[in-house]
This record gives structure tokens, sequence and C-alpha cells, in this order.
């Protein structure tokens, strides 16, 4: 196996085992019954500017009494920071009620050649411990049009 190959099969083990992780911190939902969706688009920005790539997570919360909230949206962040929801069907949109967001950076930059021919790595992402912004967010029936804002997460702040 050549050492990009290494490199390409690490990078996109670590995406997989992110999405996992935040599968088994979130749960899949989606237990019995379809729940009903409403269509969310929207934005992320940091610092004011576009993000451009990245996948936001919106995972229902149940209410008291309430035994499943529903299956997980995802969006993949595409040109210009846009986003729409996906949770049965693409784009159907997220499962009516409130959601805790979760952030995933795009992967980081390919591996370069090394003068002496080593690899080296790539560059982590810009938005690599970040958050949204509101954390989390209520969806209602209709359309709903959200402007989220990645900020520095826990970890970033005291430099952990």
């Amino acid at each position: 196996m050549s050492c990009v190959g290494f490199v390409l099969n690490t990078r996109s083990y670590f995406r997989v085992c992110s999405v996992l992780s935040l599968v088994c911190l979130f749960g899949c939902g989606g237990g019995e019954g379809n729940f009903g969706t409403a269509k969310v688009t929207g934005t992320v920005k940091a610092n004011g500017q576009a993000v451009t790539g990245g996948e936001l997570i919106f995972a229902p919360v149940a209410e008291a009494g309430q035994k499943d909230a529903g299956k997980n949206g995802a969006a993949s962040i595409g040109a210009e920071g846009s986003f729409t929801v996906s949770t049965y069907d693409i784009g159907d949109g997220a499962v009516v009620g409130k959601h805790t967001l979760a952030f995933i950076p795009p992967a980081r930059s390919a591996s370069v050649a090394g003068p002496d021919g080593s690899q080296i790595a790539g560059a982590p992402s810009a938005f690599e411990g970040m958050v949204p912004s509101p954390a989390e967010v209520t969806i209602k029936q209709g359309d709903n049009k959200l402007d989220i804002e990645l900020v520095a997460g826990p970890a970033a702040k005291t430099g952990n």
C-alpha cells in the first residue's frame, strides 16, 4: 500500500468514525413510525464568512414523557455555506420539534510530498473545534430558514 493510499484510507476512516461517534452520542432515532418533518434550509458562517464544507446533524430532543423523538436529520454544507436538511428522504427537512445541533468539519486537506520524499500530513480544517450557535433550534411546521454561526467550542477556548 502506498503512503498516499494509507493517508486517504486514514482520512476516510476518521470521517466514518466521526459520524459513528455522533450517532452514538445522539442516538439513531427513528424508532416506530415516521415523524412529521418540515423543510429546513439555511446558511452556515464562521467569523462572518461562509463555511463551504462539513456537515450538520439535527438530533431531535424528546419532550417530557416522550419515549422517542424521531430520526436525526443531516445536511451537507455546500456552496456559499448553504444547506438543506434531509431525514427520511432527500430534502424533506427535519422532524418538527426541538433539536440539538452538531457540526462535522470538512476532512483534512490531502497530504503532500516533502522535499525528502516523505509524506507531510495535510492541514486540518480551519473549522475543527468549532460548534454551531445556536446549539439548539426548534423546527416548526412550514419552511424554516436558519442562519447558523460556528463559534469556538469549549476545547478550543481552553486550548485543550
